[in-house]
C-alpha cells in the first residue's frame, strides 16, 4: 500500500507533461471553468448564508441587540467555516457528475498518449447520458459511504484525545473517495461499477494518494479548483494504466 501511495503521487509528476498539450488543453480549460464556476457559487452561498444563519441563531439565544450583534458576528464566522468544510465535501461530487463526459475524453486522450493505441473518443448523446448516469450512481453511492464513515469518526472524536487519531483518518477517508471518483474516469472504459469498486478496494494506496493531492490542490485560492479536477484525472489515468500493466495483460 505504501508503494502504491508513492506511485500515486508520482503519477501527478508524470501527468504534468499532458496538462498543456495541444490535444488536452481544451478539455482542461472547459473542465476548469466549470469547476471554478461551481466552486465560486458554493463559496458565495457560504458567505451569504453564513451571516443569516449566525444572526438568526444569535437572536434566538439573546434578546439584547448589542450582545446579539457580537454573538452573531462570532457565529457567522463559525458558520462560514462549517459551510467551507461542507463546500469541499460537496464540490467533489458535483464536479464528478457534471464533468464526467469531459473527463472521460481527457482520460482517453492521456491513455492514447501513454499507450499510442487508437481509442474511441466519440461523444455521442447516448454516451454522454451513460457517463453522467454512471458518475451520478457512483457519486451517490460513495457519498453515502463516506458520510457514514465520517459521522462515526466524528462521534469517536468526542472521546477526549481521540481527535488526534480521527482527524487524519477523516482526511484519509475523504482522499480515498476523491481518488475513487478520479480513477473511475479511467475505469469506466473497462469495468462496470461493481468491478470498479473491487479494483479501487484492491489498490487503496493509489486512490488515497490521488485524492490527497486533489484535496490539497483545492485549498489553493482560485487556481486550485480550476486545475485540481483535470490534473487529478490525468494522474489517475496514468496510475490506472500502471496498475493494469502490473495486474493484467492488455
Amino acid at each position: 500500500m505504501v508503494f502504491e501511495f508513492i506511485s500515486g503521487i508520482r503519477a501527478y509528476l508524470k501527468g504534468a507533461k499532458y496538462y498543456f498539450k495541444g490535444f488536452t488543453v481544451a478539455y482542461v480549460l472547459v473542465s476548469g471553468v466549470l469547476s471554478l464556476i461551481v466552486f465560486l457559487g458554493l463559496v458565495w452561498l457560504a458567505y451569504s448564508y453564513g451571516d443569516d444563519a449566525g444572526f438568526a441563531f444569535a437572536q434566538g439565544i439573546l434578546s439584547d441587540s448589542e450582545e446579539a450583534g457580537l454573538l452573531s458576528t462570532i457565529l457567522s464566522w463559525m458558520t462560514r467555516i462549517l459551510l467551507w468544510i461542507v463546500i469541499i465535501f460537496v464540490f467533489r461530487y458535483i464536479i464528478l457528475i457534471i464533468t464526467a463526459p469531459i473527463m472521460g475524453i481527457l482520460s482517453e486522450k492521456v491513455e492514447q498518449g501513454e499507450t499510442e493505441l487508437d481509442i474511441d473518443q466519440s461523444l455521442s448523446i447516448w454516451k454522454q447520458f451513460y457517463l453522467i448516469g454512471r458518475g451520478t450512481r457512483i457519486a451517490i453511492s460513495n457519498l453515502g459511504r463516506e458520510l457514514s464513515i465520517t459521522i462515526v469518526l466524528l462521534l469517536i472524536s468526542l472521546i477526549p484525545g481521540a481527535v488526534i487519531v480521527t482527524t487524519p483518518l477523516i482526511f484519509v477517508v475523504q482522499a480515498y473517495y476523491a481518488g475513487f471518483g478520479n480513477l473511475d474516469f479511467f475505469m469506466e472504459r473497462r469495468f462496470d461499477t461493481r468491478d470498479s469498486r473491487k479494483f479501487v478496494s484492491k489498490h487503496k494506496g493509489v486512490a488515497i494518494a490521488n485524492g490527497s493531492v486533489f484535496l490539497l490542490l483545492l485549498v489553493i485560492p482560485l487556481a486550485g479548483p480550476f486545475i485540481a479536477p483535470s490534473f487529478a484525472s490525468i494522474a489517475a489515468t496514468i496510475s490506472g494504466l500502471e496498475l493494469l500493466e502490473k495486474d493484467y495483460t492488455f
